[in-house]
């Protein structure tokens, strides 16, 4: 029974983070912070939102290309199910990361 309540909270927590997220990301907040933000979509499986913050971090500043690099790889090699769960294929992310190696010469 305990755990089913802490469950519960949990679940409460995460909601509420995943707000907290999706309003920071409307001001201008700080590069970490970005990250930061970045990490909690990827942990929720928020793979669009991923994707969408990656150019706004790599355009304020490239020194965060190999760790967007690295959520990428780890995006695509997540079973083709749990992409399509969350609205992206491998096809999407391989296109996505050449965009991002093209645009800022990685």
């Amino acid at each position: 029974m305990y755990l089913n309540d802490r469950e519960a909270k949990l679940d409460y927590y995460v909601d509420y983070l995943i707000k907290a997220c999706d309003e920071l990301v409307q001001y201008e907040i700080s590069i970490g912070m970005k990250m930061r933000i970045l990490e909690v979509y990827f942990k929720n499986n928020d793979f669009i939102k991923v994707d969408d913050m990656v150019f706004e971090i790599l355009e304020e500043d490239l020194s965060y290309k190999d760790k967007v690099l690295e959520i990428y790889e780890k995006m695509a090699s997540l079973p083709n199910e749990v992409l399509e769960e969350n609205d992206i294929t491998k096809e999407e992310l391989e296109e996505a990361l050449k965009d991002i190696k093209n645009s800022f010469n990685l």
